[in-house]
């Protein structure tokens, strides 16, 4: 997604991990609770994962979120904008 390459955790139903195994934020890991049931990833700071760096991304590229316990990514078809 982006310039950066995840790997995905999802040992706990409750939270997601996301760690970057390639691209310029290699080496961060971001962990989201799902108290709301869903997050956004994109390059506004607005975004419950931010990138702001990385103008492979859209503004808000895709939103992560949980039914019964498994996670789904939803692509929002932005196109870098």
């Amino acid at each position: 997604m982006g310039s950066n390459q995840f790997l995905v955790d999802l040992t706990c139903e409750k939270s997601l991990g996301l760690k970057v195994v390639e691209g310029p934020n290699i080496g961060e890991t971001f962990v989201h609770t799902a108290m709301k049931g869903k997050a956004n990833i994109g390059r506004k700071t607005t975004n419950e994962i931010s990138f702001p760096e990385d103008q492979h991304l859209s503004n808000m590229h895709s939103t992560v979120f949980a039914i019964e316990g498994v996670w789904y990514i939803e692509d929002l078809g932005t196109t870098n904008g």
